[in-house]
């Protein structure tokens, strides 16, 4: 029996199968197989043989315990305890308890090779199987059965798919053929936002004025090594004195001082406009 399972949300594991079911008796066997996808840390159950194919027991078959788990079965036996009473595909939500189901005749078709296609819409939420046996199946999108179900609140972000078989007293045989996934969801490259973009600028501009920084302050140091900067000081009463062959601008106190008040012993000359001193 083959399976599609197609997901365009963030499970990502369509897959088709061939199941193929025989049985040594075709009006006894039991108990048929599931499709499942449980969290990656999910154990097979202890006492989960027989109806519960190896999925559940009798302490979480009923719907009642937080494990999270989703099925789809092809149950060839009906236990009364939980099942309709009727050999069925059904889509059960963390229980054996089928949230929906339809009638499946298992035995007359017991030796026939079948197709079946799982498919999930993230859109509509839609879980839905559709199974033939076509010699020559098409698959057009036609559902057997649908579950409404959010699968992004039902499981976890990481989980693990499967296929899980049980039998108790009575025998089957249960073989996959083979399984394929096949998804339509699309990546897109999402837009730089504005904010990414003045980020880009800033990180980009930095490095370009700490570099023309750099330059400007070893040319300024070059110059001054080679003389072509005159310094400038300025002194604490205010008076600045300039190097490099600029007069050099003193204070009247400063001047007195330095000729002892303009002393004849210290005067050098006279030039055009005023007297020279040493």
């Amino acid at each position: 029996m083959g399976f599609l399972y197609l997901v365009a949300c963030r499970l990502h594991y369509p897959l088709l199968l061939y199941h193929q079911q025989y049985t040594r008796n075709a009006s006894n066997y039991g108990n048929g197989f599931a499709f499942f996808l449980a969290p990656v840390d999910y154990q097979i159950p202890p006492n989960s043989a027989g109806g519960y194919l190896g999925l559940l027991n009798s302490s979480t078959g009923a719907g009642t315990s937080r494990t999270q788990i989703i099925t789809v079965e092809f149950d060839s036996y009906s236990n009364g305890d939980w099942d309709p009473p009727t050999e069925h595909v059904g889509i059960n939500n963390n229980s054996m308890v089928s949230a929906v189901y339809v009638p499946w005749n298992a035995g007359s078709n017991s030796g026939k090779l079948a197709n079946a296609w799982i498919t999930y819409n993230a859109t509509t939420k839609n879980l839905s199987v559709f199974w033939t046996y076509d010699e020559n199946p098409v698959f057009m999108g036609n559902s057997s059965l649908s579950y409404v179900i959010d699968l992004m609140k039902t499981l976890p972000q990481w989980v693990k798919i499967g296929f899980s078989a049980g039998t108790g007293q009575l025998t089957e045989y249960n073989t996959i053929k083979s399984w394929k996934f096949t998804s339509n969801l699309e990546t897109k490259q999402p837009k730089p936002s504005k904010k990414k973009s003045t980020r880009t600028y800033v990180i980009v501009l930095v490095p370009v004025c700490a570099v023309v920084l750099l330059l400007g302050l070893l040319t300024v140091w070059f110059l001054l090594q080679k003389g072509g900067i005159k310094g400038c000081l300025r002194l604490k009463n205010g008076t600045h004195l300039y190097g490099g062959g600029i007069p050099i601008r003193f204070g009247y106190q400063q001047l007195y001082e330095a000729t002892n008040g303009f002393a004849e012993d210290k005067r050098l000359g006279q030039g055009g406009s005023a007297h020279v001193y040493k």
